[in-house]
C-alpha cells in the first residue's frame, strides 16, 4: 500500500493514501506543521520544505544541449532540458490538501496516488458513505506541465495562476486547468475534473479557484521528494530517463536526437544514416518512460496471448510485439521496484496492484532490453 503523509493537512486531520473508491475506512496519519498565516505574504518557506527557485532560461542559448553523453536534444527542447531535473525532484503529491478539497467540494477524499506519469498526483473525491462510492471530483497536480497560452494571469492566495481553455469542446464545463508558471515554458498545473454524471453543484473552475485559495501556499513553496512529506519514497521518481541510454543510442543510427515529452519520458530518434540492421538507421526510434502501472506479470497470470516473460538486470518483466506503421515494435515493461504497491481496490483480495515500472518501445526486443538495463542501472 502506498501511503502519503500530507503536509497540507491540519493537525489531527484524516490522511488518505491509496484509499480507493470502494474503501470505506480512511487511513490515519500524522501531519507536519502548518506555515505561519502570513508565510505566503512574507515569502517564508513553510516548515520542513527545502527552498526551491523556479528554473530560468539557460544563459547559453545552445540550440541542442545534451541530455546524456553523446545525445543532443531536438531543437526547441533546451528549456525542458534545463527545467526537468528540478521537476523530477519536486513532489507533486505534496501540492495537494485533501482536507481543503473536502471543504471546497463537500465530497470525501478517497484516493491520493501518483498519476500515469510520476510528475503527477491525483486526489479523487467521492460522495456518500455507501460501501461502493463512485468518483465525484478528480484533482490532478502536475509538475513540469506546459505553460500553455500566455494569457493574463489572476492572483489567488497571493500567487499568479492562469486559466487555460479546454483543449476540446467535450471538456468545456467538465474540467478546468489552472497553471502557475514555474520556468520559462514549464508550470505547476492543477486540473479539476467533475467525474459524476449528475450535474455539478459548482463549476470545475469555481472548485479550482476555491481549492487554490486554501492550498495555494503549497504551490508557492513546492516541496521536494527529499523533504519526505509523503511516504514511502518512489525509487525511480528522480531518475533521468535519458541518462542510461548513451550506449544504445549509437545502435539506432547517426545524428540521434532526444525529445522530452514529460519529466519522466525520453524519446530517441536517429536523424541520419542508412538502415544497416533491423530497427536502425534514419527514422529509428526508441522511447523510455518511468511510471506506476499494473504489475506487468499479471498479463502472464491471465495467459494473455503474445506476452512472454523476460528478466532485465535481475528484475521481472514482460515483452510483446505490436503492429506499427513502419513494421512491428517491441513493447517491454520491467518491474523496477515492487516493494511499493498501489492497489486499485483495497476491498477486493484479487484487485491488481500498480508498481514502479520502466517501459521501453523499440523496433527490436534485444535493443529494448539493453535500454531498460541502462536505466535500471541508475537506481540507487
Amino acid at each position: 500500500m502506498l501511503t502519503f503523509r500530507g503536509s497540507a493537512l491540519a493537525a489531527g486531520a484524516v490522511l488518505l493514501a491509496a484509499a480507493v473508491a470502494a474503501c470505506s475506512t480512511p487511513i490515519p496519519g500524522t501531519a507536519l506543521p502548518q506555515p505561519p498565516p502570513d508565510a505566503a505574504a512574507t515569502g517564508a518557506v513553510p516548515s520542513g520544505r527545502t527552498p526551491v527557485t523556479a528554473p530560468s532560461r539557460p544563459g547559453s542559448r545552445t540550440p541542442e544541449p545534451q541530455v546524456a553523453p553523446g545525445i543532443a536534444a531536438m531543437p526547441g527542447q533546451a528549456d525542458k532540458v534545463a527545467a526537468y531535473p528540478l521537476m523530477r525532484r519536486i513532489d507533486p503529491c505534496a501540492l495537494h490538501d485533501p482536507a481543503a478539497a473536502a471543504r471546497v467540494t463537500g465530497a470525501r477524499p478517497d484516493e491520493l496516488v501518483p498519476g500515469r506519469h510520476l510528475n503527477a498526483c491525483e486526489l479523487v473525491l467521492s460522495a456518500g458513505d455507501t460501501a461502493v462510492r463512485l468518483p465525484t471530483w478528480r484533482l490532478t497536480a502536475t509538475v513540469g506541465a506546459d505553460r500553455g497560452q500566455r494569457v493574463a494571469p489572476e492572483v489567488i492566495a497571493g500567487i499568479e495562476f492562469t486559466e487555460i481553455p479546454p483543449a476540446s469542446t467535450a471538456e468545456q464545463g467538465r474540467s478546468c486547468r489552472m497553471v502557475r508558471g514555474f520556468g520559462p515554458t514549464t508550470a505547476l498545473e492543477l486540473l479539476v475534473r467533475h467525474e459524476a454524471t449528475a450535474p455539478a453543484p459548482q463549476t470545475p473552475c469555481a472548485v479550482a479557484r476555491a481549492y487554490l485559495a486554501e492550498a495555494g501556499k503549497w504551490w508557492d513553496a513546492p516541496a521536494l521528494r527529499a523533504d519526505k512529506l509523503t511516504t514511502p519514497t518512489l525509487r525511480i521518481a528522480d531518475l533521468d530517463p535519458c541518462a542510461g541510454l548513451t550506449s544504445v543510442a549509437s545502435e539506432l543510427g547517426q545524428g540521434v536526437r532526444a525529445s522530452l515529452p514529460h519529466p519522466h519520458g525520453c524519446s530517441l530518434l536517429a536523424t541520419k544514416g542508412e538502415p544497416g540492421q533491423p530497427g536502425a538507421g534514419k527514422g529509428a526510434r526508441l522511447t523510455v518512460e518511468l511510471g506506476m502501472a499494473i504489475d506487468p506479470r499479471a498479463l502472464l497470470d491471465n495467459a494473455t496471448p503474445g506476452y512472454v516473460a523476460v528478466t532485465v538486470a535481475g528484475r521481472p518483466g514482460v515483452s510483446t510485439r505490436r503492429p506499427a506503421a513502419a513494421g512491428s515494435t517491441c513493447e517491454l515493461a520491467v518491474v523496477a521496484d515492487d516493494t511499493v504497491t498501489v492497489r486499485a481496490d483495497q476491498t477486493r483480495d484479487g484487485a491488481r496492484a500498480a508498481v514502479q515500472v520502466v517501459t521501453v518501445s523499440a523496433a527490436e526486443c534485444p535493443l529494448a532490453v539493453r535500454a531498460a538495463d541502462g536505466v535500471l542501472a541508475l537506481i540507487r
